[in-house]
């Protein structure tokens, strides 16, 4: 599959689940968080430990109210 989807907050828990599912499906992910302290931020990068291993993940660490999503 070629298709490309984007997810905001993947590395909150139902992000993060979210992001498995369609990376199991076949889809490029690519990924947007901020990674604030709202909750640890270190859990948040262990809920994409296994996505950041796919090559068709990529991670974006950026916060969309200051992202340039051009």
């Amino acid at each position: 599959m070629n298709e490309s989807v984007i997810v905001t907050g993947a590395a909150g828990f139902i992000g993060s689940h979210l992001t498995d599912r369609l990376l199991d499906d076949g889809f490029r992910v690519t990924c947007i968080d901020c990674f604030t302290d709202y909750y640890d931020p270190a859990r948040k990068r262990m809920h994409l430990s296994e996505a950041s291993r796919r090559a068709n993940f990529m991670l974006i660490e950026e916060d969309l109210n200051r992202a340039d999503l051009a």
